[in-house]
């Protein structure tokens, strides 16, 4: 496989999908050495009371500051949609390093990892 080097990479897609683990490494083969991978996506709650409460409150933010059209154009959480340590750990095992959510307003998360 050639060798990138890319300083950074982001990723907005906000998708569901197996295979997450070979996604993930093989973004990290893409970085150079000391490269960062940053994930923007919608995630539910870690706790069932949070998976409850993200939903209203991220409707209720997009009505407020983008009107409720775009409120019923947002992108929801899906059941199937992996948790955030979900991906935190299979960052890990890809070979990221340095993985914390680097940004969180409800349910709409930024990851980042380093190589």
């Amino acid at each position: 496989m050639p060798f990138y080097g890319f300083s950074a990479i982001f990723d907005d897609c906000i998708i569901s999908f197996d295979g997450f683990v070979s996604f993930y490494r093989r973004v990290y083969s893409f970085l150079s050495m000391d490269g960062v991978f940053c994930r923007a996506g919608i995630e539910p709650g870690e706790s069932e009371f949070l998976a409850e409460v993200y939903p209203d409150e991220w409707k209720s933010f997009m009505r407020t500051y983008y009107g409720a059209a775009e409120e019923e154009k947002s992108w929801m959480v899906k059941e199937s949609t992996p948790l955030l340590s979900s991906h935190s750990a299979w960052m890990h095992e890809a070979g990221f390093r340095g993985i914390d959510a680097a940004r969180k307003h409800y349910n709409f998360q930024v990851r980042m990892g380093r190589k």
